[in-house]
């Protein structure tokens, strides 16, 4: 490009409204093999441009966005226990900032080159729950919406300024989103077990009848778990009730016996892509 004329001023476009708003300028112009990404802090790193074929720009530049000087930064402490989020689960976050906290988002890495990022990606997260330290959110229920890999997770609050969903942002963390299989396809059942009662367990109860209280365990690396349910003795099964709205990684089940003598107890996972697998125990019913 002999002769660049340079557009300084980024540009941010509001889908609600369809319009464009012309921001603060940069001070270096930005040609052809241009790099621009968002910083976990939500600053805007620019870089590079070749204005001709020996002729390469050496200076960087940080944009600060003007929500980060609206109010105080919330923060993330941890992401619950682990840094994978499976597809129809649900993230917990750990945050001093909880009762603020108005909106999640999670942004993918950035994978810039050529003035473009090819993986670009905003998605936002249902909030479910809140603790007085944890914000729960539903995880992206499937690689359409999220494809597999590693994503900046943010926290967001209001201000008078800038309401939902702008807010905010904390400095994001690192979150692996879903686990791809080899073909693509989910192809792979999900895990599933029960911790109480224990196998082979002697339950003694009144004639009337005994109520056993089942609970376990279940995961899904790849789409995540969609339902467990529990039978007795083969019969008809029912839902069992997960920790919290779509986190099936503990459960508990209730049924009540009446029949004295040895039973089984099966428990079915189902992950969001129809796998299924199962887990029995064998107990006995003294009353």
């Amino acid at each position: 490009i002999p002769h660049p004329v340079y557009d300084y001023n980024p540009e941010m476009y509001d889908p609600a409204s369809n319009t464009w708003t012309t921001l603060a300028g940069a001070n270096v112009g930005r040609t052809y093999h241009s790099v621009a990404m968002v910083l976990p802090d939500g600053r805007v790193w620019t870089a590079s441009g070749t204005t001709n074929e020996v002729v390469f720009e050496n200076k960087v530049e940080v944009y600060s966005p003007w929500y980060l000087s609206a109010g105080t930064q919330p923060t993330i402490s941890v992401l619950g226990t682990s840094t994978v989020g499976n597809y129809g689960g649900t993230i917990t976050i750990s945050t001093p900032d909880a009762s603020s906290i108005t909106s999640v988002s999670l942004l993918k890495i950035p994978n810039t080159t050529h003035h473009q990022d090819w993986d670009h990606r905003l998605i936002w997260l249902q909030i479910l729950t809140k603790t007085s330290s944890s914000v729960v959110v539903s995880a992206p229920i499937n690689a359409n919406l999220a494809p597999p890999g590693y994503y900046l997770i943010h926290v967001l609050k209001s201000s008078p300024d800038y309401p939902v969903p702008i807010g905010i942002p904390s400095i994001g963390k690192i979150i692996q989103i879903g686990l791809p299989s080899a073909t693509g396809t989910d192809i792979t059942p999900p895990t599933i077990g029960i911790t109480s009662p224990s196998s082979r367990a002697v339950i003694v109860g009144p004639a009337s009848g005994v109520v056993v209280n089942v609970a376990g365990t279940a995961s899904d690396s790849q789409s995540g778990v969609a339902s467990v349910d529990v039978s007795i003795d083969g019969g008809p099964s029912s839902r069992a009730t997960p920790v919290a709205t779509g986190d099936w990684s503990t459960w508990t089940f209730s049924t009540n016996i009446n029949q004295m003598g040895p039973h089984t107890i099966q428990a079915i996972a189902t992950d969001n892509a129809g796998n299924k697998t199962s887990v029995k125990i064998p107990v006995t019913v003294f009353l």
